[in-house]
């Protein structure tokens, strides 16, 4: 399993990150279509607003009884908190994925990751791994809170990926149980295929990572001083099925409501 930065291009053709960065969904959304359907993600600056990012920030600190913000993921923060709820339903993050499924969408779970600094990396995966919804009918939004670069724990992803079929897993040697992850998320790895090149993902503030649910990914350990705070979204388009889960037990959850159909 590799985990460092790679140049910027794959020399086998099957993506290149950030040849683009012109490209918006809010300004050119064809093309920022075509980008996320070649290389399997794609970075939305500004999808969140400052004050969006803060009001989730200071929702964390509710989200445990002693009023302490958590250290180790949470799962489904919307089931107990409004401002989850809220941006699991944000009409531009909605919009955007529904281009990406191809119809309206249901959400069917969220997780808040604090990534408090000497938080381990989450081991390479695809989050259709747990779903297990049609390729084309998933897909997540990874909401940056912080900053986020290399150092606290950015995001990795293999461009071109998304093409493969759910590949085999296997335990990752010598892990043990860590405070600040969820153990599901270091004990075991997809084996990756050969002739993908692992890009570091940084975002800004309020930007947001549109992934394909069948995109290899994993992310940094935060070796930095700083938090990285980040809101995962996942969707699926509405009627598709999808696996529950025994921890995450994921349910349709409606998007619009309180909009207009």
């Amino acid at each position: 399993m590799q985990l460092d930065a790679t140049p910027t291009s794959d020399p086998l053709g099957r993506g290149q990150v950030g040849g683009d960065t012109t490209a918006h969904f809010a300004s050119d959304p064809a093309r920022a279509l075509a980008l996320y359907e070649r290389d399997g993600f794609f970075v939305e600056p500004g999808a969140l607003s400052t004050e969006a990012c803060e009001r989730l920030c200071a929702a964390a600190g509710e989200l445990h009884d002693h009023g302490d913000a958590p250290v180790a993921p949470v799962m489904n923060p919307h089931r107990t908190h409004e401002a989850f709820l809220a941006a699991l339903g944000a009409p531009a993050i909605v919009a955007i994925v529904e281009r990406l499924v191809g119809g309206r969408v249901s959400g069917i779970q969220s997780q808040y990751f604090p990534c408090v600094p000497g938080t381990p990396g989450f081991a390479t995966h695809q989050d259709n791994h747990y779903v297990e919804a049609a390729p084309d009918a998933f897909a997540s939004a990874w909401m940056a809170l912080d900053d986020v670069d290399q150092d606290n724990g950015a995001l990795l992803a293999w461009p071109g990926s998304q093409r493969e079929p759910l590949l085999p897993v296997v335990p990752v040697a010598g892990v043990v149980p860590h405070p600040n992850q969820a153990f599901n998320a270091i004990r075991q790895a997809v084996v990756v295929p050969e002739g993908y090149r692992p890009r570091t993902v940084v975002v800004p503030r309020g930007g947001v990572v549109f992934l394909h649910g069948h995109l290899l990914h994993a992310s940094h350990p935060n070796r930095a001083w700083r938090t990285r705070r980040a809101l995962l979204a996942t969707y699926v388009r509405r009627g598709s099925a999808f696996r529950p889960g025994q921890s995450a037990r994921r349910t349709e959850i409606d998007v619009y409501q309180g909009r207009l159909s």
